[in-house]
């Protein structure tokens, strides 16, 4: 099935915009164009509470052995899982959904509707997600996050 969609960052930590450099978490969501509903998403975290706490018990000398620490931080779930800057990281997500979206949802996103200078759009076409014969071509719109009822 191919699918005319956008890309939003509609929620992020501390309520920053995607496009602000010092946000730590993103969310990127894939809607349909056509329908407004909520296709895919992927979260990308540069920021992780669990190791901010570690290091902040031990610069309090609150964990003192360094075998201890160690432990600790390595048996943790560690919430990074990017690195770079919010465009970037907009770049990545976007890749990321495409390239999972025929297999996970047996959608093929055809139609990347964006505003201007796109650079996830770009990004997506490069990495080619559905192969060299099937093409992601970009519409301009400059309601790209307008929300459908």
């Amino acid at each position: 099935v191919l699918v005319r969609v956008t890309q939003q960052s509609p929620t992020t930590e501390h309520g920053c915009a995607a496009d602000f450099p010092h946000c730590t978490v993103h969310a990127f969501i894939t809607i349909s164009w056509d329908v407004g509903k909520v296709l895919d998403y992927q979260v990308l975290s540069r920021f992780c509470h669990q190791c901010s706490y570690l290091q902040s018990q031990r610069a309090k000398n609150s964990i003192t052995e360094e075998e201890e620490f160690n432990g600790r931080m390595e048996s943790h779930e560690c919430a990074v899982n990017t690195v770079g800057s919010s465009p970037a990281m907009e770049m990545e997500a976007a890749k990321m959904i495409w390239s999972r979206s025929a297999e996970s949802r047996n959608l093929r996103y055809t139609i990347f509707i964006g505003d201007g200078d796109t650079k996830s759009y770009k990004a997506v076409s490069n990495s080619s997600p559905y192969g060299p014969n099937v093409e992601v071509v970009k519409e301009e719109c400059v309601e790209s996050g307008r929300q459908a009822s």
